[in-house]
């Protein structure tokens, strides 16, 4: 079975562009894999279960895709994405180191869960790790007074999920999750 790939983002005379080339086939032999496929969905069931902790209760579900961006004239490579949908925060009770912890394990879970569950040599860390980065950017731009640090709140975010992941009955809802992702991208 061949699975596409979404290209609809990249302008018609940068596909024939050697680096497009070469992340298409890529991602080909990657999604024609059934582990690679698994490693996929366990990193995206990683931010799913963490970012419902934080109330989100609807996603997105995206399937391989390749866009250019325009502003670096660089072509990205993505295999699979769980996109939550935007949920207001209210001030009832809201703790902002609490909420931001659990940011940064939403955000750092794909990685540990890709690295802890599976054998696959890369675990997508660096973009989540570079997102989270630019998110504590953006609210110390907003709040110039707020101290933020992210390596050390990527690192303890880390050390929870990985601890977590030792119960072997949250691994099983884990591979609950990613084989539901997978269901529903894929179909198989």
């Amino acid at each position: 079975m061949t699975i596409e790939i979404d290209i609809s983002q990249v302008p018609a005379d940068k596909q024939q562009r050697p680096d497009f080339i070469e992340l298409r086939g890529q991602m080909q032999a990657a999604l024609s894999n059934s582990k690679w496929i698994g490693a996929f969905c366990i990193h995206e069931a990683g931010h799913k279960i963490y970012l419902s902790r934080l109330g989100v209760t609807e996603f997105k579900y995206i399937g391989p895709r390749i866009i250019y961006n325009g502003q670096q004239g660089t072509l990205d490579g993505y295999p699979v994405a769980v996109k939550a949908e935007p949920k207001p925060l209210t001030a009832d009770g809201f703790d902002f180191k609490d909420w931001l912890s659990k940011i940064a394990q939403a955000k750092a879970a794909g990685g540990v869960f890709s690295r802890t569950l599976t054998a696959a040599p890369d675990n997508g860390d660096s973009e989540d790790k570079d997102s989270f980065k630019s998110a504590c950017d953006m609210l110390r731009a907003k709040m110039p007074s707020l101290e933020i640090d992210e390596e050390a709140l990527w690192k303890e975010a880390q050390e929870i999920v990985a601890k977590e992941l030792r119960s072997p009955k949250f691994r099983q809802e884990c591979w609950k999750e990613a084989n539901e992702i997978r269901q529903k991208l894929f179909g198989a």
